[in-house]
């Protein structure tokens, strides 16, 4: 991978179709057909894809990313040589897919109803309401507040 010292990569679950991935550059020190370089992938998932640059090949993101559904994927970069014998060289690479806030939160249940006695007890609960997001960390983060009606 172009200008990565690590074998895992981020990219957020936003990025579009043909969203940039990485960059990937396969070489061989043979001449001619022994050094010309194909690279394809191996384990992609059908989300993500190859594209050749002139002399590289671009990750590229091939289908929509749900991090809730799938936060991490392992694919690998095969590159084959023209020669013969055929050498070929594999590359494992882990994409983590970054969380945006694309999710609402969820209320527990879809109606609340209370009833307060006359007798009520003035700093006692009236109701205990819980919601949920299925974003991490701070997109995650539910806030309550009652408007008036």
């Amino acid at each position: 991978w172009a200008s990565q010292k690590s074998d895992t990569v981020s990219v957020s679950e936003a990025v579009p179709k043909d969203g940039f991935v990485a960059l990937v550059t396969a070489t061989d020190s043979d001449s001619g057909s022994n050094g010309q370089v194909n690279c394809f992938l191996r384990h992609g998932h059908g989300h993500f894809r190859l594209k050749k640059t002139y002399d590289n090949y671009v990750l590229v993101v091939n289908s929509t990313l749900d991090r809730e559904k799938l936060s991490e994927y392992n694919i690998t970069v095969v590159a084959k040589d023209q020669g013969s014998p055929q050498l070929i060289s594999e590359k494992h690479l882990t994409i983590q897919i970054v969380d945006e806030n694309d999710n609402p939160p969820v209320f527990e249940k879809n109606h609340y109803l209370v009833t307060v006695f006359e007798n009520y007890l003035y700093h006692s609960p009236l109701l205990i309401v819980k919601a949920h997001d299925a974003d991490e960390g701070m997109n995650a983060k539910v806030t309550y507040s009652v408007q008036h009606s």
